[in-house]
């Protein structure tokens, strides 16, 4: 049998990362093609986006070439494809997919659908309406297929146009839950805490990392642990999976179900002897994966250009840098740059580390001389 694996995502360099450990031989399309992505893929090729989206045709003929070219065991994919169903039934019809269908990809991105979907199954979520109300203070603006939190705005007006749902905002931090299940069991999960950016006006509630090991009271765990058992019971859900919540007095609520490996894919990775890409494969075919052993907090910060930049050629990034652009790659104002990561023994001591580190990194990005650097 075949140990070559096709991986397709917004960033694939985690799940390469993970197929290295359980040594399959990855072949990867992605949005960035980072130096790490490009080390750790057998192959690679870069997908072309427009306005934070992949086009479907090109996706499709990419992965088509992929499939020829090098014959794949199966395709798992990542983030980026929430919108593009479609392009997920195309692609596993010549192509094994290890992963949730392009129904339950449907169900999950389709506000109208999922809701419901919350509803039959008395699972919590923030008041939500389809109508826009005449007071946006204290609303959310929406739409469905996004990922990352690039479709949620604090105004319609920020958002392209499309069906928009408004939902109601809540104070405190996004957490999310990930999981791994096949056949109707859950096998493994964790709870992690995410990061939003600050960034940009336009996109504040953009992914820009998350730490593991989240510290939440133990009967908010148990609820969200018993709302994923039931998506897992009546959805069929396969893989590993990431459950945003948030927490309330009256508990947690719910805003969105990945259907699929997500951005903290890498804060678990090394706690499994075989990657969790491998889990994420065994849960899909119904088999019982070897469970992870303890491990340390880790965390990862995402990088952004705060300003138009050039990477240059004499950059010299620190050992806890991930997702590394290549010399001469320029960034718009708001761009991902690249990842830093930290791990430690305890949440505080993570966050610091991560604080200093990203500190680091954005006063060298800005120390960066007007000319050879910039544009």
């Amino acid at each position: 049998m075949s140990d070559t694996i096709l991986i397709i995502a917004q960033s694939a360099r985690m799940l390469a990362v993970s197929a290295r450990r359980g040594r399959w031989q990855p072949v990867v399309l992605d949005r960035f093609a980072d130096l790490d992505t490009k080390k750790n893929a057998c192959a690679w090729r870069k997908i072309p986006v427009h306005q934070n989206e992949f086009n479907a045709r090109e996706l499709t003929a990419l992965a088509q070439e992929m499939i020829h070219q090098y014959s794949p065991v199966g395709w798992v994919y990542g983030s980026g494809l929430e919108s593009l169903p479609k392009v997920v039934e195309e692609i596993s019809r010549l192509c094994l997919l290890l992963g949730n269908s392009a129904d339950s990809l449907r169900l999950c991105a389709t506000p109208e659908r999922f809701f419901p979907a919350l509803d039959r199954l008395q699972i919590a979520y923030p008041e939500t309406t389809w109508e826009q109300p005449g007071n946006l203070t204290g609303w959310l603006a929406k739409q469905g297929g996004g990922h990352g939190g690039v479709r949620v705005a604090l105004s319609p007006y920020a958002l392209a146009g499309g069906r928009m749902y408004f939902q109601k905002r809540l104070p405190g931090n996004v957490f999310t839950y990930s999981f791994l299940a096949g056949k109707r069991q859950f096998f493994w999960g964790a709870f992690n805490r995410l990061y939003q950016a600050a960034y940009n006006a336009q996109q504040p509630f953009a992914y820009a990392g998350a730490i593991n090991r989240a510290e939440l009271p133990a009967g908010i765990k148990k609820t969200v642990m018993d709302y994923a058992r039931r998506m897992i019971e009546t959805w069929d859900l396969r893989g590993l999976h990431g459950l945003d919540f948030m927490v309330t007095e009256a508990g947690p609520k719910v805003l969105e179900l990945n259907p699929r490996p997500g951005a903290v894919v890498g804060l678990w990775d090394e706690d499994w002897s075989d990657g969790l890409l491998t889990a994420h494969i065994q849960a899909c075919r119904g088999e019982w994966p070897v469970l992870p052993k303890a491990g340390p907090v880790r965390g990862l910060r995402v990088i952004f250009a705060r300003r138009t930049l050039i990477i240059p050629d004499n950059m010299a990034w620190p050992a806890w840098c991930v997702d590394l652009p290549a010399s001469g790659e320029k960034f718009g104002i708001g761009e991902p740059v690249c990842s830093i990561v930290a791990e430690g023994n305890s949440v505080a001591r993570v966050e610091s580390r991560l604080q200093s580190r990203k500190q680091w990194v954005e006063k060298h990005l800005a120390q960066m001389e007007l000319g050879e650097m910039l544009i």
